[in-house]
């Protein structure tokens, strides 16, 4: 056979051939080992062998004895589809040189929007717009434990922009708690505390006209610290748990409330025990709402997850525990396969970065190697469906209240490095 000479530019499986060869001989037939694909530069090579340079027999489908020297002086794939799967790059930099790897990672990729929010946010409630995909936060701490706003906040997460809405809710509250009912694309917020009392209202927000509207069914007391979540099925909503700063008691309650006759009942079921500071999410598949971790009077933070059953109106204690007992983690939804993310939290006495992942389909539980970029509690997160990215806002970290955004892009195909 004759040699040819190989240049790899820029990506280990971009290899151009400088030379065809055809080998011919008396004794072996005359056929192209090459193929060169019409029309394109691209030349392949559909043999089932293997190939070696520098080696007598090559055992892999590639062999090289010795260095293989990537240069390089072509743009960089953008890893943005599954095709290019595999593919590593060399990049030179003045701040040192390093490998990529594209590749599929089915945790995803973490990054902070830095100063986003107008003011810190602490003990604010936020939901998914369903009509516009914008996320509305509402009322909360902007300094700690002292200045509470009555403001609703806009994030658009296709432009990253901020609004503040003209609207405001009817007075500064701290623990409210609020759900959109999918079916009329309207937001209810339930209780909260001006910093002196707490309330028992339920107030209405229009995301599309920027209106509030205070309805006439109340809380059956006073709320703060609880957790409400829809049910998709059948559009009412349901809030777990609080406490009633008015009597210094935590709550053990679930209720039920219906946006269309405004009417809101108390059910028969409850939660194991009085609970606040707990974070509820629906899975959309089975429309069972579970709830994890909280604190409870006497005992403090628990591991427990529990399961709602809105059609019989029943409680479950599940096998599966949340790896340490967490206060005010937030938990959501990922849409596309059912599973529950839970950001964050209070272990003890230090606050976690943790990301859990809890799957209701088999009652499994797992801390995800991906973490936050800082501990934070009682953050507010939701899912832009349309990006396939959880945003958590605002929450409290180790310095007070906090102004930051966290994106969570799930299942992300992109570049990571394999050298630093």
């Amino acid at each position: 056979g004759m040699k040819f000479p190989l240049l790899v530019a820029g990506s280990l499986f971009s290899i151009f051939l400088l030379s065809i060869v055809v080998f011919a001989s008396s004794s072996i037939p005359a056929f192209p080992l090459w193929d060169v694909i019409t029309g394109t530069q691209d030349i392949n090579n559909t043999n089932t062998g293997n190939v070696g340079i520098g080696v007598a027999q090559a055992s892999a489908k590639l062999e090289v004895g010795g260095g293989i020297k990537l240069n390089p002086n072509g743009p960089k794939p953008l890893c943005n589809n599954r095709n290019e799967r595999g593919i590593i790059w060399f990049t030179k930099s003045s701040d040192g040189d390093y490998l990529e790897l594209c590749r599929y990672n089915a945790e995803g990729k973490i990054t902070t929007l830095q100063n986003m929010l107008p003011t810190q946010m602490g003990e604010h409630s936020c939901a998914r717009s369903s009509a516009n995909n914008n996320f509305y936060c509402f009322g909360g701490f902007t300094i700690w434990s002292t200045a509470i706003s009555n403001s609703i906040i806009k994030f658009d997460p296709t432009t990253n922009n901020i609004t503040t809405q003209n609207a405001t809710l009817p007075t500064p509250r701290f623990g409210l708690s609020c759900a959109e009912n999918s079916a009329t694309k309207l937001i209810y917020c339930f209780g909260g505390n001006d910093g002196s009392v707490s309330t028992n209202q339920i107030i209405e927000y229009d995301p599309v006209l920027d209106t509030i509207t205070t309805k006439s069914a109340t809380l059956p007391t006073d709320t703060i610290r609880f957790s409400c979540t829809e049910n998709s099925q059948n559009h009412k909503i349901y809030c777990f748990g609080g406490e009633q700063s008015s009597a210094g008691i935590f709550l053990n309650r679930i209720t039920e409330y219906d946006s269309i006759t405004d009417t809101l009942v108390t059910k028969n079921a409850t939660l194991p025990n009085p609970t606040r500071f707990l974070s509820c999410a629906e899975n959309t598949s089975t429309q069972l709402i579970y709830c994890f971790g909280g604190a409870v009077t006497g005992t403090g933070a628990i591991n427990q997850i529990t399961e709602y059953n809105a059609n019989t109106d029943t409680l479950t204690i599940k096998s599966a525990v949340l790896p340490l007992p967490t206060i005010a983690p937030y938990c959501i939804e990922d849409n596309q396969n059912h599973n529950i993310y839970c950001y964050g939290g209070v272990n003890g006495n230090p606050l976690t970065d943790a990301i859990e992942k809890y799957d209701p389909n088999t009652d499994t539980i797992g801390t995800l190697q991906l973490t936050l970029p800082t501990p934070v509690s009682s953050t507010q997160c939701m899912k832009d469906i349309q990006s396939n990215t959880i945003y958590c806002i605002g929450g409290a970290d180790s310095t007070g209240y906090t102004n930051k955004i966290v994106k969570h892009q799930l299942n992300v195909l992109g570049w990571t490095k394999i050298t630093n």
